[in-house]
């Protein structure tokens, strides 16, 4: 079965999933005198380099769903389907 074709987790029907990104490179992270954070800081990831993770967990049981890569669901998810536990 596809990854794409899922609506929720097969396992315990959570709606969302997550990857494990890996990223590198560096920024400038402004900072407040006063210890706060400034207003408009979300410029601080631009000089990260971001490589999506292919592997998706659940983000309720996290257990393992599929590859986002490959378009693919696990055995045991998929197992999970044919057993109708969403």
């Amino acid at each position: 079965m596809k990854f794409s074709e899922l609506t929720s987790c097969p396992f315990c029907g959570a709606e969302q999933f997550y990857t494990h990104n890996y990223m590198y490179g560096s920024n400038i992270y402004r900072q407040r005198f006063d210890g706060g954070e400034p207003e408009h800081n979300e410029d601080m990831y631009d000089g990260l380099i971001v490589e999506e993770g292919a592997r998706a967990y659940c983000a309720e049981c996290e257990k393992y769903i599929g590859n986002l890569t490959i378009d693919r669901v696990g055995k045991l998810a998929e197992q999970a389907l044919k057993r109708g536990k969403t």
